[in-house]
């Protein structure tokens, strides 16, 4: 999702997404695959989406059967923030 709208931001501006040709760390991107995830699953109102929330990851984690570390959590939300970022700065 967050792809798809990097994409449509390069392709209508024809100005290069620099986020958008950056590679996640193949040791971190199992907790990539985990915000894919989560990040349908957010809740959402008139405003927009919302941040997830720990109560969510702990949600998730419990009903996954995953046990994401401190770390792990710390990087779930920063990609969090930075869906937030980016979707600010472009519109």
């Amino acid at each position: 999702m967050l792809r798809s709208h990097l994409e449509a931001v390069e392709k209508a501006t024809r100005v290069r997404v620099e986020r958008l040709h950056r590679q996640c760390p193949p040791a971190a991107m199992y907790v990539w695959e985990w915000f894919l995830k989560l990040h349908p699953r957010r809740l959402r109102t008139d405003a927009g989406p919302m941040g997830l929330t720990y109560q969510e990851i702990a949600s998730w984690a419990h009903l996954s059967g995953s046990s994401p570390s401190a770390r792990e959590v710390d990087l779930l939300l920063s990609m969090d923030n930075l869906f937030f970022d980016v979707r600010s700065s472009n519109g």
